[in-house]
């Protein structure tokens, strides 16, 4: 589990990543909103008025990482995990909760996926990336049936 602060959530992800040189794929994972939201990019910017848990705010944005792409693709077809996972998802009202999305937001997620795929970007056998945001705990069931989401995307991680 990573911290809610910007950047050290992605120095401390690609740090436990280089222990792991055999690793061939990396998904992160966020909670947002009450969506499984499988992210096709992030973007250059932060930007949000709420506090990370260090008590940081980036309200008046910035780049993440100056001079870099404005928007960073992850290296793992989101369409794909989309897919399988809503095929191996038997429960109508969370099939309906999953979608693609082409938005990371402004917070520590996207702060961090951006900061993963750019440093990942660098390397030719780097691991392919992903990220999915999933739903908070206060959503009503199944967006907050943590096994049941765990079962869909297992299925869709299985490539």
């Amino acid at each position: 589990i990573l911290p809610v602060e910007y950047d050290r959530a992605s120095e401390l992800a690609l740090e436990c990543l280089s222990g792991l040189p055999e690793a061939q794929h990396m998904i992160s994972m966020g909670i947002a909103g009450c969506d499984v939201r499988f992210e096709t990019q992030a973007k250059n910017w932060d930007e949000s008025s709420m506090k990370d848990n260090t008590g940081e705010k980036r309200k008046h944005g910035s780049p993440i990482i100056k001079g870099a792409s404005e928007y960073l693709k992850f290296s793992i077809n989101a369409n794909f995990l989309y897919w399988q996972s809503l095929n191996a998802t038997q429960n109508d009202s969370l099939r309906r909760s999953m979608r693609i999305s082409e938005s990371t937001g402004s917070y520590v997620c996207n702060n961090t996926a951006y900061r993963i795929q750019y440093e990942l970007n660098k390397k030719p056998s780097a691991p392919k990336y992903s990220f999915i945001h999933l739903p908070t705990a206060t959503c009503s069931y199944p967006q907050n049936d943590v096994g049941l989401i765990s079962k869909s995307l297992a299925h869709g991680i299985e490539m």
